[in-house]
């Protein structure tokens, strides 16, 4: 089950996409709109708040404005929601009063014990379960075939951009997951969640910076001890890139030499285009079982 909070009946809103996506493709779970001024969202019946949805959904996406964000995220852990996705922007990039907010919904993570993506994402999908929590408007013209691939990006853009490169080469995915500013899930955490996950047998990483090295290389490793390849796109390493970076997810590119020694380290391959990255997957997916070693 889902629910979204500051659900819009405007299905080009980031409030409204994630209701019509997923009645479009099928989400076989129930859809809670939570909006106090509306009784109908989309057609389904709306919620005036989280506590008045009959059940505790599985998941949250929190589509309202940052300052009111901590607030609907504090109401999600009092309620017992164990995830939560967080489109809203101006936290951690927009400077002090941003990080400010940004530590509040940390600090109701770290407590609470749920799981948090974002904020400033653009969110996740899950292909075979028709599981949309994304407002990417990659997604209107269909989702890609299921299949092997696994995407995780701190970048939405170049994230959303690659599934649908994806999907125009008819290359499966498995899950779309975009971090943003990272109050609680990152990249890492992502990373090891696909080397674990059945459905994915390579990963393909849109990487912007490392916020914990120890967690990047352990991940690194579960991903190549259940030989799964991990490609790479690692961008901001040009002055220009790192400005990039800061605005995107409220963090500093460190330095490109370093990140380069550790892949080699841990067996990750470096790519330096998003096609490069949909080439050398798309490989990697076909051999399957065949890969070279190391």
């Amino acid at each position: 089950s889902i629910a979204i909070i500051g659900a819009s009946q405007d299905a080009t809103k980031i409030g409204g996409r994630p209701v019509e996506l997923l009645r479009r493709f099928g989400f076989p779970g129930a859809i809670y709109p939570v909006n106090p001024r509306a009784k109908e969202v989309q057609g389904l019946p709306a919620f005036p708040s989280i506590d008045a949805i009959p059940e505790v959904p599985e998941l949250a996406i929190i589509a309202v404005a940052a300052e009111a964000a901590p607030d609907a995220l504090d109401a999600c852990a009092v309620r017992g929601v164990k995830a939560a996705v967080i489109f809203s922007s101006g936290f951690a990039e927009l400077g002090e009063a941003g990080l400010v907010m940004q530590e509040r919904l940390r600090a109701t993570a770290h407590r609470s014990g749920m799981r948090v993506l974002g904020p400033n994402c653009l969110g996740a999908a899950s292909v075979a379960e028709r599981s949309i929590a994304t407002f990417s408007v990659v997604l209107e013209n269909g989702l890609p075939p299921v299949g092997p691939l696994g995407i995780a990006s701190q970048s939405g853009n170049l994230g959303s951009y690659t599934a649908l490169l994806a999907r125009e080469r008819g290359i499966g995915a498995s899950r779309f997951i975009t971090t943003g500013n990272e109050c609680d899930v990152d990249i890492a955490d992502c990373i090891a969640f696909l080397a674990q996950d059945d459905a994915t047998r390579v990963i393909l990483c849109i990487l912007e910076t490392c916020r914990d090295a120890a967690r990047l290389t352990g991940a690194l490793e579960l991903a190549r001890q259940a030989r799964k390849p991990v490609i790479v796109l690692k961008i901001g390493a040009s002055e220009a890139g790192q400005a990039a970076a800061a605005s995107h997810t409220g963090a500093l590119a460190g330095s490109d030499a370093v990140f380069d020694a550790v892949f080699r380290r841990a067996g990750a391959v470096r790519v330096h285009s998003v096609e490069q990255l949909l080439d050398l997957g798309h490989a990697a997916a076909v051999l399957g079982d065949r890969l070279p070693k190391g």
